[in-house]
């Protein structure tokens, strides 16, 4: 990989760059480390330097990945004062990023698209943003070029005007779906919830706003999800009684979203809800790569793909009385919704921006580099024992690699847009006009 120097920096391919410089001996998704940090804008122009990272490797399946995602800390030189830098225009300045690596998607774009379009269309009545964004960078790390990655927004109460002091301010993501098979039934409010821990195996609804739940919290989100399991059957009451614990434009927005774009993973885990007063919950999403075709580990998933049935936690109680509660609904925003802002030009115009802030140099030696053809050519090479696990769930598309390559913007683009058409197509047959 390429060794750059201080003196070339300014020169580089129109893309800010991001290099940290130090020790990652031990660095674990679990053990972090501390280097030194410095960021230099597409002109040059150094936003910051002699800063310290503390840092590890974020994710769940991206771990076994070559290359890593990153959560990192911002802080002053001494290494104990944060240092809160302000990067996006709608959120406060805050010290808290994550690194994706995007493995799975070579164009790494689908993760910020969904991000740009689901913010823009919400009807947000949240103090700040409903959902994260970020921006391609070139990462390098002890000199050493490590290529494309995007600087990400973290989930954070700054991102969400969330107090950690108010008790009734309140955040919870959903940490199992179908294919865990173990305590599943809390995140498709079939049962309530036992376990917040994060990094615990029977954790179900992550606390992602204090680091220790209380009972009394607990007790707040299982309100929520008790009133769900007593309105089974019953999608009247649901209706009726819907707006003492859901904001309902919310929830029918983020249906409509997950049909359109094909969110296999969001039904359940990825899910963030959260509330401001304990009583009404918002559903936001979050880790939205696995979307516009693209199934987790890196192979493609048809345009047919009914919703919520074949989709991750598609027996989710929740989900189900959304669809029949507010069919009507549904299909009067749908139709809102797709006359511009989700048109397929609409669509197609937010990915074609992302798209090309990257020099078509960069996605080229992204491909020498890292002989990119997905995640699951990855794991199938080195991991068997996962492999025969994987085969054995989906032995019908599970050696279906993912056919996009990353030196053609043209191919990479006219690819997730004739899947975005005949998406389009296939939902606007499902939710009749």
């Amino acid at each position: 990989m390429n060794k750059i120097n201080n003196k070339s920096l300014e020169n580089f391919k129109n893309l800010p760059i991001l290099k940290l410089t130090g020790n990652f001996i031990g660095i674990s998704a679990e053990n972090k480390v501390k280097v030194n940090i410095e960021f230099i804008n597409q002109t040059g122009e150094k936003i910051f330097e002699e800063k310290i990272a503390r840092l590890n490797w974020q994710g769940n399946s991206s771990l076994v990945f070559p290359k890593k995602n990153y959560s990192l800390s911002l802080f002053e030189k001494d290494g104990v004062t944060k240092y809160n830098i302000k990067l996006f225009q709608d959120v406060p300045e805050n010290n808290k990023y994550h690194l994706k690596a995007n493995y799975i998607d070579p164009t790494h774009a689908r993760n910020i698209v969904m991000a740009r379009i689901l913010n823009d269309l919400y009807k947000n009545p949240l103090p700040n943003r409903s959902i994260i964004d970020g921006f391609p960078i070139i990462l390098y790390i002890n000199g050493r070029k490590k290529g494309l990655y995007t600087l990400n927004l973290k989930q954070s109460a700054k991102l969400y005007g969330l107090d950690k002091k108010n008790p009734n301010h309140l955040m919870f993501r959903a940490e199992k779906n179908t294919h865990d098979h173990i305590n599943t039934k809390p995140c498709a409010f079939r049962a309530l919830s036992t376990n917040n821990t994060p990094n615990h195996p029977m954790v179900d609804w992550r606390d992602k706003l204090k680091k220790n739940t209380s009972s009394r919290d607990r007790d707040k989100l299982n309100r929520l999800i008790q009133w769900v399991m007593d309105c089974e059957n019953n999608p009247t009451k649901f209706k009726k009684e819907n707006s003492q614990y859901w904001n309902t434009e919310y929830l029918i927005d983020y249906y409509i979203h997950s049909y359109i774009f094909g969110m296999l993973d969001s039904l359940a885990r990825n899910m963030n809800i959260l509330t401001y007063d304990a009583k009404i919950w918002y559903p936001t999403f979050y880790d939205m790569d696995s979307s516009l075709g693209l199934f987790w580990n890196g192979s493609i998933f048809p345009t047919n793909k009914k919703f919520p049935d074949e989709y991750q936690t598609g027996d989710s109680l929740l989900w189900e009385l959304v669809s029949k509660a507010y069919k009507e609904e549904i299909k009067d925003r749908y139709k809102e919704l797709r006359k511009e802002k989700l048109s397929g030009e609409n669509i197609k115009k937010y990915l074609e921006e992302f798209i090309n802030e990257i020099p078509e140099e960069e996605y080229i030696e992204e491909q020498k580099n890292f002989k990119y053809t997905g995640g699951i050519k990855f794991i199938i090479k080195n991991n068997p024992i996962i492999n025969q696990i994987l085969h054995t769930i989906y032995p019908k598309r599970w050696y279906k690699i993912n056919p996009e390559r990353w030196g053609n913007k043209n191919f990479k683009l006219n690819h997730i847009k004739k899947w975005i058409d005949e998406r389009l197509d296939f939902v606007d047959s499902q939710i009749t006009f």
